[in-house]
Order: structure tokens, then sequence, then C-alpha cells
């Protein structure tokens, strides 16, 4: 049955010796925009791991291209946290003062003693992170340095009559919940590249199919190297990961050949099954540094879902912010880094289009509470916001794409986390 079913099998100890010794390594977005989010150590681990393969490391022209359009703002984000933190610090700061300055008068606490140390606290930090900032790595460096290790290993671009031709069986496939890429079938921007319109909701699915192209035409078993978690890239069983989603190796046996293999690694455990079948780390520490280092990046991507409610009560009522909303958008922003993509369906924003208007990229409504749904992991985090009473989207990054619509007078936005 194994040959009929090969995508509900596990590889033998045997197949993936021998899928390490030949296999073509193809590498996701997410994985090299991760090289700019982790420290130097890691970063170091990440090349020398590139470094033992890079006669066998190849990224899909689709991977390049969402690489490179969001590379520019990866880096710019990670040399601005320096003076958000800051200024977040700073606001704390004031707002310390502002409670202590109540007790002014106390008979027995010496409020004024009590501010001189914690300015000198905060002077300290801000020290520390001006020392940081100076500290920090050239990322353009490391810009230049990925981009002399993929010279030549970057696919080729698909034609608009093709990318129209995979547009168009996707979403048959998406309908039908083929993997990849069904997840983002609520995704509605697109961008435009070299005389090609690109549909972001297709991204992952034009990445597997040329992956699937260069398999073919060189006879290659592959291994696919992503950050992603989503289900309809791996198959899970009671919220844990199983392996590859077993119709993708399927498909890869169908159109490669049945004597090829396909399997597939989040970095954390590529980065360990590199060491056993590289062995460049004796110690096993860089590796261990490495894999709680790219484990802390994913968490950090999860752990703004908390704080949110207390960036909208912390919210400067005096007008500062133009509102709250604007305010959550540029936390969740820099929490997660890149492009935050907030979509829905048109159907229901056209069943309600007389609530509102949209025209361009404003909004201006009055409703009753908001509620934010994160996607991620198959999971759905809830938070409820009341008293929200104006949106003017014209004000938000230009990078910041969105669909809106309105149900049962609550309005609701899907938070999409982008690669």
């Amino acid at each position: 049955m194994k040959n009929k079913f090969p995508g509900y099998y596990n590889l033998s100890d045997k197949d993936f010796e021998l899928l390490w010794s030949n296999c073509l390594f193809i590498f996701d977005t997410n994985v090299l925009l991760d090289f700019y989010r982790v420290p130097q150590g890691t970063r170091d681990t990440l090349f020398r791991i590139l470094g033992l393969i890079k006669d066998r490391i190849w990224i899909p022209h689709q991977v390049a291209l969402e690489y490179h359009t969001k590379v520019i703002e990866e880096i710019a984000t990670q040399e601005s946290t320096y003076d958000e933190i800051k200024l977040s610090l700073n606001k704390k700061k004031s707002d310390i003062e502002k409670d202590l300055n109540q007790f002014s008068r106390h008979v027995h606490i010496e409020v004024k003693s009590i501010l001189t140390e914690l300015d000198q606290t905060f002077r300290n930090l801000f020290t520390k992170l001006d020392d940081q900032k100076k500290e920090h790595p050239n990322l353009l460096d490391v810009q230049h340095k990925i981009s002399l290790l993929f010279e030549n290993k970057v696919g080729e671009e698909y034609t608009e009559q093709q990318l129209q031709e995979k547009y168009h069986t996707g979403k048959i496939r998406y309908e039908n919940n083929v993997p990849p890429g069904f997840d983002d079938k609520k995704k509605e921007s697109k961008r435009y590249y070299n005389g090609n319109i690109y549909e972001d909701k297709y991204g992952d699915l034009i990445v597997w199919h040329q992956i699937l192209d260069k398999a073919k035409t060189e006879q290659k078993s592959v291994i696919f190297i992503t950050g992603d978690n989503k289900s309809d890239w791996w198959q899970k069983s009671k919220g844990k990961t199983i392996g590859p989603h077993p119709h993708l190796i399927q498909e890869f046996k169908n159109i490669v050949g049945s004597k090829v293999m396909f399997y597939m690694y989040q970095t954390e455990l590529f980065i360990r099954r590199s060491n056993e079948y590289l062995k460049f780390d004796e110690s096993n520490q860089s590796v261990d540094r490495a894999i709680q280092d790219i484990s802390t990046v994913k968490e950090t991507r999860v752990q703004y879902i908390q704080p949110i409610g207390r960036v909208l009560r912390d919210t400067d009522q005096s007008g500062n912010f133009k509102n709250k909303f604007e305010l959550l958008v540029s936390y969740l922003q820099h929490s997660i880094g890149g492009e935050i993509i907030i979509a829905l369906t048109e159907e229901d924003v056209a069943r309600d289009e007389k609530k509102y208007t949209l025209s361009g990229f404003e909004i201006i409504s009055e409703y009753q509470s908001i509620m934010l749904i994160l996607e991620r992991k198959g999971d759905e985090y809830k938070i409820s916001f009341n008293d929200l009473y104006e949106i003017n989207f014209q004000s938000l990054p230009t990078s910041i794409k969105f669909w809106l619509y309105t149900k049962n007078n609550t309005w609701r936005f899907y938070l999409l986390e982008s690669d």
C-alpha cells in the first residue's frame, strides 16, 4: 500500500540519508527574512549551514520576489526599533511620574527622591539602548551575503499566461482545500512586477508549482525549508504537526517521478537535522542556541496578542493619535514586522455598503464594537475592543491592505500574518 499512498508513510533512516546526500534544498521567503531577525551568532550558524550545501540550494522566483518586496522594510523595522522602544519607555516614565506626583504631599513618601531614582534608571536604559544601536549589525551586509549565496540559484519567472493558468486551477484547488495555499484564499491584495500581476492569495501555490517544475526538470529529490506552520502545508493531528501534507508528497511523486522524494522541515528542525547529517557542531551549543532564537522569533509574532488591549487603553485621548485603530495597526506592524493584511469577503462588504463608504482607502463610520480575530496555527484568538468609533484608513501606511465587512452590527477584521 505504501507505493499507492506514500504521503502517509514516514521515510526510513536509509531514505533520509539518501535524501540528505543528494537532494536540492529549497527555501521559503520567511526563512530568508529570519536572517535579519536573529542574533549574530544564530545568523552565522544559518550561513554556515547554507555554506555547506551551497551547491545544492535554490529558491523559486516567487520566493525571490516576495523576499525582495519585504527585505528593505524588514531592515528598516529592525533599525527603527531602538527609537520606538525609547519612545515607549518615555511614555511609561511620564505615566509613572504623573502617578507619583499625586502623592507629593504624603507625610512619609519621598516622592522627589523616588522620581530622581526613576529618572536615573531610565537614563541608564536609554544609554544601553544607544550603545546597542551603535553595535547594530549592518543588515545590508546580510542582504549582500544572501544575494551572493543565491546568485544563479533563482528560478525563472512565470509569464502572465502561466500565472493566469495557475490562478484558474488554484481557484478550483482552494474550493476543495487542496494544498498548498488554501489558508490564504481570503487575501485580496495584489502586486505588479515586471509586467505581471501577482495575486497574493496564490503565492504559496506558485511557489509549489515552481518547486515541482525544478524537481521535474532536474529529476531531483527536494527538501523544502519553511517557517510556515499552516495546515495547507502540513498534516496535523490534535494540534501536533505530523509531517508534510500527504497530498503534497503524492503530487510530487505523480509529477516528478516515483523514485524521487519530497520532504519538508520547519527552520528549527532543519537546523537540528543539518547538524546530524552535516556534522558541523559537535558540541550542539550553536545549534541549540539557533533553535531557541528561531523559536523566539516565531513566539514574538503571537505575544503581541495579549498587550493589544493594554495598548488601546493607553492611547492618548487628547488626539495625538488620529484614532485607536491607527495605533493598534502601528503596534502590530512593529510587533510582527513586515506586511499586515486585513482581508474579508467582498460579498459582505457589498451587502452592507450603505452603512459606510469605501473610497480609496478611506472609511469613516460609527459602530459599537470591534473584534480582531488572529488566525494562526489553526487556532483562533479573539479580542473585543469597545468604544472605538472612528477609523480613517487613508492615514495608514500604504503597505497595509484590507477588506472590511459588517455583520450583526459588529465589525470584524481578519488579520492574516504574511511571511
